[in-house]
This record gives structure tokens, sequence and C-alpha cells, in this order.
């Protein structure tokens, strides 16, 4: 195994770009064609996540409203990484980063389409599908809750704009209500 970083390769219709440079130099302007997480296959799980992830007094596992193909995919490249969040036996949750269609944040919602992926909550369950029990989506999004649940994950609506830091505990409170309510699928692999 290498100790080398997974590195975020941008491939765009103007060539294949660093992260940093599609994000930062060419602010996320060219169109992306493909995301490739260079080093990833000769990668290993930190030792912090794998002794977190088998940690018996976990309860749950939430995934943050981080852009799905420029964050979380790298995490879950490496090898081994998916599979033991997939297989972990509490309620494993994400938070939607999109709402309405949009970002709040970043080119989320820019790269879903450019990769011909709905961008919207349902293209974020649609990715999380098999990873995930539960997604937590703003209530802008009520309306896509029969969808949501169509790809197997329980939506949960709830205000998720965190303004303040009354939001942010709102939104806290309400992620560890729904992940005591969520029931864990049980053991099933992630590699499809």
């Amino acid at each position: 195994m290498s100790d080398e970083p997974v590195r975020t390769r941008v491939h765009t219709t103007e060539g294949v770009l660093d992260f940093q440079d599609y994000f930062v130099r060419q602010r996320a302007r060219p169109t992306v064609t493909k995301l490739e997480y260079a080093g990833a296959a000769g990668s290993q799980m930190s030792a912090t996540l794998r002794s977190c992830l088998e940690n018996p007094s976990l309860d749950s596992i939430v995934i943050c409203p981080s852009n799905p193909y420029l964050s979380i995919a790298p995490i879950l490249a490496i090898p081994g990484a998916r599979d033991a969040i997939a297989s972990a036996r509490v309620p494993r949750l994400a938070v939607s980063p999109i709402i309405a269609g949009q970002a709040i944040k970043g080119p989320a919602a820019k790269i879903m389409h450019e990769l011909g992926k709905p961008a919207s909550s349902i293209g974020i369950a649609s990715f999380y599908q098999g990873l995930v029990d539960g997604l937590i989506i703003d209530n802008a999004d009520e309306q896509l809750c029969d969808a949501i649940a169509q790809t197997g994950v329980e939506p949960f609506v709830t205000a998720t704009i965190m303004r303040s830091a009354q939001d942010r505990r709102q939104l806290a409170g309400d992620v560890i209500r729904f992940a005591g309510q969520v029931k864990p699928s049980g053991i099933r692999s992630a590699s499809a």
C-alpha cells in the first residue's frame, strides 16, 4: 500500500485538471466529463476511520452535507472504506447538500448536472444508494420524499440551512432523532 494521498483529477472539456486547478484557478468553470481519484486503489483506510467504524459504542454514521463527488467519493474509493460503512450495524445517514436543485455552497449541482445525474436530493439518494439508510433533506424538497424512498433510502424532512447557532443545534438534534428512528438495513455489500 502507498502512503501517497488520493488526488482528485477532474476530466473536463478543457483537459484533465488537478482539483485545485479546476476549483481555484479555473473557478469550476470547465464542463466536467469524469472524475478520477488517483492513488485511491493503492491507498488504505486510515487507522482512525477504521477504529471509529469498528468501535462497539458507535451508534450511527452521519455523512455531512458535502459534495458527494469531490469530498465523499475520494474517501469511498479507498479500498475497504465503502464496504466498512455499508456493513456497519448502525443507522447510516447522509445530509443532502442540494436544496431545490441548488448547492448551498460550491459546484455540486453543476457537477451532477454535467455528469448526467439529477441535481437534486434524488440524485444524492441515488449516489448513496446501498450505502445509507436515510437521507436528511430540506423542507424545500419535501415533494421528493416518494422518489427518494423508491431508491431504498428513507427521507427525513427538516430545515437544513444553518445560518445561526440555533439552526445548527436544531439540525443536529433532528439528525440524532432520525438516527434513533431509522432501522439499519443490515450488512450488505456496497460494491454494487
